[in-house]
Parts: C-alpha cells; sequence; structure tokens
C-alpha cells in the first residue's frame, strides 16, 4: 500500500518485509505498506531506516519497481529470515518535508509565470530538486525575462497563504496523479505539502546563459 499517498505526514510505520533480493551488491527489499517515496519526477527517494530485531538499517534510497512501488535501497544487507516478520520503518522528515516544499514551489512558480505571461508555459527544460534548493531550466524563448520581478513578487505573496494543494490520481489513466493548487493543475506523481504558507522562508534567484533560463529556490 502506498501510505506516502495516502498520508505523507505520516512518519513511522509498522509493516512487514515481503521481498528481499540483491543487485550489483546492493541489497533492495519490498515492504508490505510503505511511508518511502520513490523517486520521480524530479523529486529524490526517500531516505530512513528500519529498526529489525532491536538493529538499525539505513535506507539510502528508494525507487520505483516495473509497478511503480517502492523498492528500499538498503545501505547493509538484510537476511532473508526477516521476511514477513514484523518491522518497523522511520522516515528521514527533514529530508522528505524539504522535498515537499521545494516540489510545491517549483509548481507555483511556472504557474505564476503562466498567469503574467498571460498565455500557457511549456514544460521546464529541466526540473530538479536537490537537498535544501531546487530549479527549473527553461528555453530563453519561453517568456521574457523581464517579467520575473513580478513573478517573484506574486511567488512570495502567495507563499504566505493558506491556498490549499491537492494532489489525486487520474480515474482512467494508471499510475498517472496530478497536482492541483487555486485554478493550476499539472500532471505530477510527488508528494507536496498541504498547503502554500509550509513553503516558508526561501530564497529565489534567476540566470539567464547558454539560451536557458534558470529559477533557482533555495530554502532558508
Amino acid at each position: 500500500m502506498k501510505l506516502y499517498y495516502e498520508d505523507k505526514y505520516k512518519k513511522e510505520l509498522q509493516t512487514k518485509i515481503i521481498d528481499i533480493f540483491f543487485e550489483n551488491e546492493k541489497c533492495f527489499i519490498r515492504l508490505e505498506n510503505s511511508i518511502f517515496y520513490p523517486q520521480g519526477g524530479g523529486q529524490k527517494g526517500d531516505r530512513g531506516y528500519l529498526i529489525i530485531d532491536g538493529k538499525k538499517y539505513n535506507i539510502l534510497n528508494s525507487i520505483k519497481d516495473e509497478n511503480y512501488n517502492s523498492i528500499l535501497m538498503m545501505e547493509d544487507s538484510i537476511n532473508q529470515k526477516y521476511i514477513n516478520k514484523d518491522i518497523n520503518c522511520y522516515l528521514d522528515w527533514e529530508f522528505r518535508y524539504k522535498q515537499m516544499r521545494l516540489h510545491t514551489s517549483l509548481h507555483l512558480i511556472h504557474a505564476i509565470i503562466e498567469e503574467v505571461k498571460g498565455s500557457k508555459l511549456d514544460y521546464p527544460l529541466i526540473s530538479t530538486i536537490e537537498d535544501g534548493f531546487a530549479y527549473n531550466k527553461y528555453d530563453e524563448n519561453s517568456f521574457d525575462i523581464s517579467i520575473l520581478t513580478e513573478v517573484e513578487d506574486r511567488f512570495y505573496k502567495l507563499a504566505q497563504t493558506d491556498n490549499e494543494v491537492i494532489t489525486y490520481p487520474d480515474v482512467e489513466k494508471e499510475h498517472y496523479r496530478y497536482w492541483q493548487c487555486m485554478n493550476y493543475k499539472i500532471p505530477c506523481g510527488g508528494i507536496h505539502i498541504s498547503k502554500l504558507s509550509e513553503i516558508g522562508k526561501v530564497k529565489i534567484e534567476t540566470s539567464h546563459k547558454k539560451k536557458t533560463i534558470t529559477i533557482k529556490i533555495s530554502l532558508e
């Protein structure tokens, strides 16, 4: 069960390991239920740790399998005897929450550019979320950079509001989800904050070089 969609603020979980396997000398596991978001859509996979029979096992990354379910890449090997045994999961919440805040920030600034520009804006050439900062890169012909002062001003004001952010699955397309805030909607399978005021204090920096416009958002 993808609990990271059902309750994105859930930080701990008791569940079972249903599979343990190895690839390229790395140990991977599947859980019966998971709070760990698998990497995708520019957002990094969750980190954290498991407590198994009193021992701590660090999670290096969470990735998607062929069925879009979460697989955990472990720092150390886990014995097959723990399959179907109860374990405790702990999410690296600080890291996840940064990702949620930054991911929503990228969508919001894209929406504001469209609003100020007055027309549809192509998706970024690159959209990346790191630990503490994120950025969108656009073709220099996507919009006039002179609008960015107004875009930034609107962003900072909206980031202080309690406008709701919602995510939900497509009713017809399997594994397809949407991000929506105010009148703006974009296909996105990531994990996001629930209201814009959770973005908190951020710094926006813009640059224009090599025929691209880069908008970088850093958490403060």
